[in-house]
């Protein structure tokens, strides 16, 4: 194929695009403007299947058919609860021994170590036997780790390899939950219960967005794949129309993987001059990777990811029966910095316990619940290091709480 002719098609490509998005209605879905993490994914599907309707869980009950090999069980009390024992959603019969353990990683969230075999031990205690391990990813790309999903843990479910992984069932919120809450739940929710239903179109939509497929960008889609087949002569799905396409993809996947190399070497140049948001990603990832190398101070937090890109999250650390978390922001302005807040309790009960803390730190409470260090812009290495050294005292001054 000719490079200037493939050029040429591509700048054609984008007038088209930029058209074609110009006529997208405009949308607004609340999901989307809360930034909804994955407590808020667990929180959701736990609502969901708490359902009740003539003293039946109908969802509760078309999703364990569904998703759980040869589950032909009648739980008749069941108890979901959220957030309880660091396991994101567990779903018991309080007359039976059945359990079912539900990892939620729709935003990537790092594996910890033991974390899987640690919730079945959990759940052993609880005196249960028949145990499933739900594995929920956001398209199945994410793989959990042998170091979270030990040799112990996968005898317990009776995993051998991929293709048998007994109670161990890998589920992706693309493939599964999405189709799950088109057929099973908004076609079976009863008609008085408008706001669920309501409720349950906008999580569709939210979810479609995260998955770009949303139906009112399917014409948009249909009419750049058109363009695609005219201007890259690709008339059908001919064994030449492959070999066409395959071509194309090679040209693209080439020129993607010198961009990225380029872009490898500029970052590592001066990783200062990249555009505020790529500059904040990196930032968050430079932090997320030294935490993840001192397992010992970041052990009371179950949970470690980045949110957004751009926010990381240490979650899940229970303190005197509350549950805290830290936002660490690479954002510039008013969002930059580090801050602590109570995810089952407000401004009085942080100030309770680490009042001492953050009068050492001159912390100050932002929106009467949240404690934040702010900061200006970091645009040098020495700036960036004493960031990480003040998120690294702080985590100390935590972990000595407890000692």
């Amino acid at each position: 194929m000719d490079i200037i002719d493939f050029v040429t098609n591509l700048k054609v490509f984008q007038k088209v695009y930029e058209h074609e998005e110009f006529l997208l209605p405009f949308h607004f879905n609340v999901i989307d403007e809360l930034h909804a993490n994955e407590n808020a994914h667990s929180r959701i599907l736990q609502k969901l299947l708490l359902y009740k309707r003539k003293n039946e869980y109908p969802f509760l009950l078309s999703f364990l058919e569904k998703f759980l090999p040869d589950y032909d069980s009648i739980i008749e009390s069941p108890l979901i609860t959220y957030n309880q024992e660091y396991i994101d959603l567990l779903i018991e019969d309080q007359k039976s021994d059945f359990a079912c353990i539900i990892e939620n990683k729709i935003h990537w969230a790092t594996d910890q170590s033991e974390q899987i075999a640690r919730y079945i031990k959990t759940v052993i205690n609880h005196g249960k036997k028949n145990i499933f391990v739900i594995y929920l990813t956001s398209d199945g790309n994410k793989q959990v780790s042998d170091d979270s999903f030990t040799d112990e843990a996968k005898k317990i479910l009776g995993y051998k390899d991929e293709n048998s992984t007994g109670n161990f069932i890998p589920l992706n919120y693309r493939e599964h939950i999405l189709p799950w809450l088109e057929e099973d739940v908004l076609n079976n929710c009863a008609h008085k219960d408008q706001k669920m239903i309501a409720g349950i179109v906008q999580y569709i939509d939210h979810l479609e967005g995260i998955f770009n497929i949303r139906e009112d960008k399917k014409k948009m889609n249909k009419e750049l794949m058109e363009h695609i087949r005219k201007n890259f002569n690709i008339a059908g799905a001919t064994a030449n129309d492959f070999e066409r396409l395959a071509e194309c993809q090679k040209l693209l996947d080439t020129f993607q993987t010198e961009l990225d190399n380029l872009k490898q070497e500029m970052i590592q140049n001066n990783p200062w001059n990249q555009p505020p948001e790529e500059k904040a990603v990196w930032l968050a990832k430079q932090i997320l990777e030294t935490l993840n190398k001192d397992q010992e101070i970041i052990k009371p937090f179950t949970k470690i990811w980045i949110w957004k890109g751009t926010v990381v999250v240490l979650d899940n650390w229970i303190y005197k029966d509350n549950i805290f978390a830290i936002d660490i922001h690479c954002e510039n302005l008013s969002k930059f910095g580090i801050s602590l807040f109570g995810r089952t309790c407000g401004n009085d009960v942080c100030k309770q316990n680490f009042s001492n803390i953050f009068e050492k730190k001159q912390w100050k409470c932002q929106n009467n619940w949240r404690y934040l260090k702010s900061y200006n812009e970091i645009t040098k290495n020495e700036e960036k290091n004493e960031f990480i050294k003040d998120i690294l005292t702080f985590l100390q001054d935590l972990k000595n709480l407890t000692n």
